[in-house]
Order: C-alpha cells, then structure tokens, then sequence
C-alpha cells in the first residue's frame, strides 16, 4: 500500500472510530489538549498554539515519524470527536514506536474509550505498521493510566526519571512496554 492511500486509513472500533488527524482538526486537538485535566498528565505543559501544532503536524505528521488519529464517539449515527490517540517516534526499522492518548471530552472520561482506542491503535500498529515493541511514557500519579495499560499488557520497565516540568512542578516519568507478539 503506498503512503497515499495509507494516509486514508479509518479504523472501526465497536462504540469509536479513529480517523487520520488532519490540519482541519486543528482547532479541537489546541482544545482537548490544551484543558488543565489533559496538561497535567503530560510531560510538556505549555499551551500549545496553532504554529505549535502545525509545526508539529509539518515536523512529525508528515515525515512519518506520528501516526495520529482522532477519535471518535459513534452515537445515534453521529460522530462526535473526544481527542486523540498516537504512536510517535516511529523506528520502522526496528519496528518501535511510543504510545500517546489524551481523551479533552470530559464527559468521555471512565467510558472506556480510552481502551479501546488504544486496543485499535496498537492493532494497527501491529498490523499495517510490523510493530513489535511499543513503549509509553506516564507520570508515576497516573493511577488511572496505569491501571489501564497494565490491563492492556504493557509492563512497567525497570527505573524512572524526575525532572522538573516547564511548569516548575517535580514529575516522576515511568516507562511500560509491550509485546507485540505476546498478543492484544
């Protein structure tokens, strides 16, 4: 499959769909990521600005190095946009990639879509990309994340960093990792 139609791709969950992001989008992604639930729970916590993002979609989108989808709700034949799931720092030579989600809907948090998008992406990555290993990176007072992902077979890798966020606020960065031939 070439990259064009690559490019195309929609993935079809049971209550979500994942959509290629597009510089359309552009204004909900500054929305859902820039809310203070979402920021906290990542490591980089400036707001991030429309030159941001259109950087980002210029520097990491279309070289390849990201994959990212918006996800979204199927509701009474509606589509309804929630936030975003990614694999970034794509290694397709050795068949890595990082796993990345921020759900900005505050009223689609603890529904589980969360799992299930990470359940498509990752099968995607899996199966349209080769991937074998996929990591992530989650702050240690992320108890719902990390429930979440243990569930979903990463496993916690040993050690962790601290730093001092750009918001002047000491974080704990831990690592999981999955196998991709263990299994979805």
């Amino acid at each position: 499959m070439d990259n064009k139609e690559e490019k195309k791709d929609i993935i079809d969950g049971a209550r979500l769909r994942l959509r290629r992001m597009t510089v359309e989008d552009t204004p909900d992604v500054l929305m859902w990521r820039n809310k203070e639930f979402v920021v906290s729970h990542f490591i980089y916590r400036k707001e991030i600005t429309r030159e941001d993002h259109l950087n980002y979609i210029k520097s990491k989108i279309d070289t390849g190095l990201t994959e990212q989808f918006i996800m979204e709700v199927k509701e009474d034949g509606k589509l309804h946009g929630i936030g975003c799931v990614y694999l970034q720092n794509i290694d397709r030579e050795n068949k890595k990639a990082e796993f990345g989600i921020f759900i900005g809907d505050e009223d689609a948090l603890e529904q589980g879509y969360g799992t299930e998008a990470q359940k498509l992406i990752l099968e995607y990555g899996r199966e349209k990309l080769g991937l074998k290993t996929v990591t992530l990176k989650v702050l240690d007072d992320n108890e719902r994340a990390l429930r979440t992902y243990g569930r979903n077979g990463f496993s916690l890798l040993p050690g962790s960093v601290r730093m001092t966020a750009c918001d002047g606020s000491e974080i704990n960065i831990l690592t999981m990792e999955k196998d991709m031939d263990g299994g979805l």
